[in-house]
């Protein structure tokens, strides 16, 4: 299609040319941004200062081409202007000015403003002819935009809605090059929700990163993600590695380059190399305060990643205090799952049990924690932790997360002990998988220990706890270091803080 708009430009017909981009600037850019980036280059400047619209497609060319498709706001700003000027603008235009905005409060991780602004502009859409001149070009642009606001806010079931408009927009004849990059950004949804073979069914099954400088290459991002939370989901390590090595710096420093710090601490977690990951995820919220804010979507699920990881290097105060963080969203599901490990690692399965049903009770969705594979299978485990032996809910909830999502990694919460059992109701051969976190039985003190727990809350040192017990040093000793055993505590403090919730 670009080729009209070349010969258009050889004619130096600057009207057909204007005509052209407002119908399809959107394929134009995707099928060749250095062609039009030619064919502007050529433009006399009279023809831009007629119409700021063309403008802006310079300055949108030369953001794919240079800087990351971040528009210079000086371009950004009169064509705004101009539209809302006119006393009835074009769709087209408005769509513009509204996705224009919405990068701006992106840009800014002003993501509640972004939100109420994306709803705003659905509502528009519906308002407005759907075969206006140019909607059917950029409604994918605009719906894709939306979604990515939507994920960015936390709120996955509307990003997904968004995406899946955004396909099926792009999928009328002809189709809208932007239908893969809707694909891909609702495999991320999928994804994110540990729906991993849903999201590997809407990914092309060979991948070869585009080059920089065009539309897919910055648009490609979402699916490359999906890609390495799919491989690192269901333990395709080889897979994972792969994708790792596609990974650049545009990636780590876009919009969604986050997801990448969240993929690299779950492969800390498969490899059993904690630290490596926490240490990048500190860093990371140093140099990106406004993108991981506490009651941020990002921030939260990296600080649900900052636990977990302590969680797999032993340091479970360390986790307490991360899960402690103000303002954290308290049903954010990557959170509860956390704090119902967390539980589970102190040996309270009944809290972990509780965190869970109370999450699924408040949640809006079905894609509460309860509900996702690492949630189900954490839930099946609380159980079993309880005495729970047979073919439960909880057991057959889990095993259909295992099937039907793919989601292998789940299985890094169950005792071996019921890792069988879960493949054999998924239908599955047994396979090896991850230990990161070590579990503690469920802990029971009997009346004796109870004493040795209250003494050692009074006093610091043994011989006030042999005197407060009646009997010797040595006895109170053995008595104490049992009770850490018990705990799975390596000093009085962990003792402390451990048993201070248990109810005993």
């Amino acid at each position: 299609m670009v080729e009209d708009l070349a010969r258009a430009a050889a004619r130096e017909d600057w009207e057909s040319v204007g005509a052209l981009l407002k119908s399809s600037f959107c394929r134009y850019l995707y099928e060749d941004a250095g062609a039009v980036e030619e064919v502007l280059a050529r433009a006399p400047d009279t023809w831009f200062e007629k119409n700021p619209r063309r403008a802006l497609a310079r300055a949108q060319v030369e953001a794919v081409r240079h800087s990351r498709g971040v528009v210079d706001r000086n371009a950004v700003a009169p064509y705004q202007a101009w539209v809302g000027a006119q006393c009835e603008p074009a769709p087209r235009d408005v769509l513009v000015c509204r996705l224009e905005r919405l990068r701006l409060f992106l840009l800014h991780a002003r993501y509640g403003d972004a939100s109420n602004d994306i709803d705003a502009t659905i509502r528009y859409v519906t308002s407005v002819p759907l075969d206006a001149e140019g909607m059917p070009d950029v409604m994918p642009a605009v719906l894709l935009g939306c979604g990515v606001g939507k994920l960015l806010a936390g709120e996955l079931d509307s990003a997904a809605s968004c995406f899946s408009e955004t396909i099926r927009w792009a999928s009328s004849e002809p189709q809208h090059p932007y239908v893969s990059f809707g694909r891909g950004h609702l495999a991320l949804v999928h994804a994110l929700n540990e729906r991993y073979n849903q999201a590997a069914a809407l990914l092309p099954e060979h991948f070869v990163r585009a080059e920089p400088g065009t539309v897919q290459h910055l648009r490609e991002q979402a699916g490359l993600l999906a890609r390495l939370l799919v491989s690192i989901g269901t333990l395709d390590s080889g897979g994972a590695d792969e994708v790792f090595r596609q990974i650049d710096e545009s990636v780590r420093d876009g919009e969604l380059g986050w997801i990448l710090l969240h993929a690299e601490a779950m492969r800390g977690l498969v490899d059993e190399r904690p630290w490596p990951a926490a240490h990048r995820l500190m860093m990371y919220f140093e140099v990106e305060p406004r993108r991981t804010g506490q009651a941020s979507f990002a921030g939260a699920v990296l600080r649900a990643d900052l636990a977990s990881l302590y969680q797999a290097a032993g340091d479970l105060r360390a986790a307490d205090r991360v899960l402690g963080t103000a303002w954290l969203p308290p049903e954010q599901p990557h959170l509860v799952v956390t704090r119902a490990r967390q539980a589970m690692l102190q040996g309270q399965p009944e809290a972990a049990m509780a965190l869970l049903d109370r999450e699924e009770a408040t949640h809006s969705s079905t894609a509460a924690a309860r509900f996702r594979a690492s949630g189900a299978v954490l839930y099946a485990s609380s159980e079993f932790a309880l005495g729970e032996r047979g073919n439960s809910s909880a057991m057959r909830l889990a095993a259909s997360s295992l099937e039907h999502d793919g989601a292998l990694l789940a299985l890094m919460a169950a005792p071996p002990a019921i890792r069988g059992r879960l493949f054999a109701l998924a239908g599955r051969d047994e396979m090896r998988i991850p230990q990161p976190w070590t579990f503690q039985s469920r802990v029971r003190l009997t009346p004796r220990e109870l004493e040795i727990f209250e003494a050692l809350r009074k006093y610091r040192a043994v011989k006030e706890i042999a005197a407060a017990l009646h009997i010797s040093p040595n006895t109170a000793k053995t008595h104490v270091r049992a009770l850490y055993r018990k705990l799975g505590a390596h000093s009085r403090e962990d003792a402390l803080w451990i048993g201070r919730d248990l109810d005993i």
